[in-house]
């Protein structure tokens, strides 16, 4: 195993850092776009409060740990191996939600598209480090 991350894993956490601190920021600052874009109804300051812990507070941390992996390298494989499981749990949480709601709506199912793509590709590269 080499110590030294190849570049698709360092894009992966360069590209993955990015996006998660922007949708960070941006439901720490606009909770309401979660309503916008998801049809998630959020009208009490006590759901915006929750918007803005979870998905903002939380993938604005997990974008720092990401952009924190890429910029020292002997941590990228953490890195990816965090973003191949997160990523994936996301994605089974809506494959999950299809179960049992017997609903799928395009919003749902394009992120959850690009969720379990984007963590099938983090867990490839996690599986080929370890060859």
């Amino acid at each position: 195993m080499s110590p030294d991350p190849t570049r698709a894993e360092r894009v992966l956490l360069l590209v993955g850092g990015v996006i998660m601190t922007a949708v960070g920021v941006l439901f720490l600052v606009a909770p309401t776009t979660l309503e916008q874009g998801m049809g998630v109804m959020q009208p009490e300051a006590p759901a915006r409060t929750e918007i803005r812990a979870v998905y903002g507070g939380i993938e604005l941390a997990v974008g720092a740990f990401l952009l924190w992996c890429w910029r020292v390298p002997r941590h990228a494989a953490s890195g990816v191996l965090f973003a191949a499981l997160f990523a994936l749990g996301a994605g089974l949480g809506r494959v999950v939600g299809f179960a049992v709601e017997g609903a799928v709506d395009p919003r749902n199912l394009t992120w959850g598209a690009l969720e379990l793509a984007g963590g099938a590709y983090a867990a490839w590269l996690v599986i080929k480090r370890g060859r």
